[in-house]
Order: C-alpha cells, then structure tokens, then sequence
C-alpha cells in the first residue's frame, strides 16, 4: 500500500502566506475595490475619480517609501536601511585625491562629500550611528582632529588638506 501523498508545503497564489508583501497587497487591492464600488454607488461618478485619484497618490507615496526614497537620512525608517539605497564605492578616488591635492583649495568639495559618506557607511555598518541624527557621539568616536571633516554642521572644510590629514582621514576610518 502507498502513503497517501503530502500537499505541498510551498505557499501557491491561492494560499498567500500572512504578513507576506504579496498578502498584505492582496488585502489593499480587495480594501481599494470594495472602497471604489462604495463611492461609485454614493457619489457616482465624480466620486467614483475621486477616489481613484486619492488611492492612486497614496499607492505612489507608499511605493516611493517602501523603494528608499529618503532613507539615508530622514529617520523614517530603520537605519540598517539607510545605505542600502546608496552605493558607496571608490569609483574614481584616485584621480579625485590628486586633482584636489593640486588644486588651490586643497580639498575639493567632491572629495570631502566622498569621505564624508564613506564614514557614514562605516558608522551605520559598525555601530549603526548617524552624523545627522547623533552628531555628539559620532564626534566623540572619531576624534577631534576627524570631527571637523566630518561635521554635517559645517557647509566648508576645515581648511586646505594636506597628504598628512588625508592619511588622517583614512587611518580614522580604518579604526572606526
């Protein structure tokens, strides 16, 4: 005699597994129709667009957030999100680093917006920190020679780099 057969374990689209994304826009679909026909059959028509106009805003707001639009620094969602939304990478640092060690003003604003976002990558990853929203430890554990770098505060660097505060900047990294 044969056993009878398992029914499958994996989810198929008639059972959607609770608290799933494919389940909860399975209830807003159903909540947005029942919504629709309601103000279709009080209001007629115009309230019928109406709505259809409200749910579709609300649809895009919720989509633009759930996709990461300001979550670096906004707060509104968990910060181990925050960077997953930039990509942090070195790119074309070595042409950057000479360009603005020859440059006039030492340090150009490229450079430092570069710097400044590698720290943030590492502060979020390392110990889940924000320049922005907790400044008064971040300074604490970069130093008060890196601070200043560092500081969203401040609109300008603290003065022209020199190889020595590059070697700084990245030596702060590395122990960070």
């Amino acid at each position: 005699m044969t056993p009878p057969a398992k029914p499958s374990e994996e989810p198929s689209a008639k059972h959607l597994v609770p608290g799933s994304v494919a389940h909860s826009l399975a209830h807003a679909a159903v909540l947005a129709t029942v919504v629709e026909t309601g103000l279709a059959l009080v209001g007629g028509l115009p309230a019928f667009c109406g709505g259809a106009l409200v749910l579709t805003v609300l649809a895009l707001v919720v989509a633009r957030y759930a996709a990461g639009a300001h979550s670096e620094d906004r707060g509104h969602r968990k910060e181990t999100h925050r960077m997953h939304a930039r990509q942090v990478d070195l790119g074309d640092w070595r042409q950057q680093v000479t360009r603005s060690l020859r440059e006039e003003d030492g340090y150009g604003p490229v450079l430092r917006h570069r710097v400044q976002r590698l720290y943030d990558a590492r502060l979020l990853e390392r110990h889940r920190l924000s320049r922005h929203h907790h400044p008064e430890r971040v300074a604490e554990l970069t130093g008060p020679q890196v601070w200043p770098w560092l500081d969203p505060a401040r609109t300008d660097p603290p003065g022209p780099v020199t190889e020595s505060d590059l070697r700084l900047l990245v030596e702060g990294l590395r122990q960070l």
